[in-house]
């Protein structure tokens, strides 16, 4: 341990164990991905979000740039070098002297774990895994030992809601329904040439990507995948080649309210009900708010959430499409 009881990169000897550090300081911090963003630009430094859940959910080591924004942002300026000297290390191949023998103990489970070709799991990272609470945003692991062993063998993915349960199969009536699932586009009813793709809000007050339509041709990646949850409901999940996966959510506050945006946390994801009208489909949430497009339908329009009123702009064909 080091730095009163944060992680210590001195500590780390594989790009695993490295970033199964970097993951706790963000953790162990409190800040979402998106407050991360905030407070590394007021610092001047450039830390994208989905860049940051995109090199904490895998094992290889970030870039120095990266680690040198985010330390600073949650840990301070005095803290980099250790981080950047533990990296350069790691990435020379040097391996860490092992610690000081201790007094002999019980051994608890997080001591134990370890996973076939990593080595054993950081203490430090075994214990802000036990002891955090689930945040928006934030992926939330399965509590004690299977939890550290995931952290270990993957990571706790940032864009990846593989720490949740399997999700049951479409019902009967959703199948009847004749809505794809898998890989799709889906497509306003009234100008079936844009698809449901990332993008940025036209007027510029919105700083992070939200749900808008492009050109189908311009819409991949990422995929938009949408995933059965049972009854007729579905969720739509995102995955890019860099950014990873991360599922559509509908904010309830702030300058994101009404449209959807993409969160790590796909425990969080809004909870659609794929209704068919005629030919095309409904998407409705709980409250009584439908998917729609934001006025006439052009390049770049947003997806917003409002109430279902019957109108074709709440109207869109879901086809099956291919992976970018």
């Amino acid at each position: 341990m080091d730095h009163q009881g944060g992680a210590a990169p001195e500590q780390a000897r594989t790009p695993a164990e490295f970033v199964a550090l970097l993951r706790q300081v963000k953790e162990v911090s409190g800040l979402t991905y998106r407050q991360l963003e905030l407070r590394a630009a007021e610092r001047g430094d450039l830390l994208p979000r989905s860049t940051v859940a995109g090199a904490l959910s895998r094992a290889a080591l970030p870039k120095a740039e990266l680690i040198e924004a985010l330390v600073r942002a949650c840990e301070g300026k005095e803290r980099v070098g250790a981080w950047l000297a533990a990296r350069d290390r790691i990435a020379s191949g040097e391996v860490p002297p092992p610690p000081a023998p201790a007094s002999v103990s019980a051994p608890t489970p997080s001591a134990l774990v370890a996973v076939a070709g990593s080595g054993p799991v950081p203490a430090a990272a075994a214990a802000a895994v036990a002891r955090r609470r689930p945040r928006s945003r934030v992926l939330t692991l399965a509590a004690g030992v299977i939890a550290v062993v995931a952290l270990a063998a993957v990571g706790a993915s940032a864009l990846n809601g593989s720490d949740e349960p399997p999700d049951p199969s479409p019902s009967d009536s959703a199948k009847a329904a004749g809505v794809p699932s898998g890989v799709v586009r889906v497509q306003p009813l009234r100008a079936t040439g844009l698809c449901l793709t990332d993008g940025r809000d036209r007027e510029g007050r919105y700083g992070s990507h939200i749900a808008v339509f492009r050109p189908c041709g311009e819409a991949v990646p990422p995929t938009t995948e949408l995933e059965p949850l049972g009854g007729g409901v579905y969720r739509v999940r995102w995955a890019h080649p860099e950014q990873g996966r991360g599922c559509l959510a509908a904010p309830t506050k702030g300058t994101a309210k009404g449209f959807l945006e993409p969160w790590n946390d796909c425990g969080a994801a809004a909870r659609l009900r794929v209704e068919r009208r005629g030919d095309a489909y409904v998407l409705r949430l709980a409250d009584g708010r439908c998917v729609g497009v934001n006025g006439s339908a052009v390049a770049g329009v947003e997806a917003v959430l409002a109430r279902c009123g019957g109108a074709d702009t709440q109207r869109f064909l879901i086809r099956r499409g291919a992976r970018g």
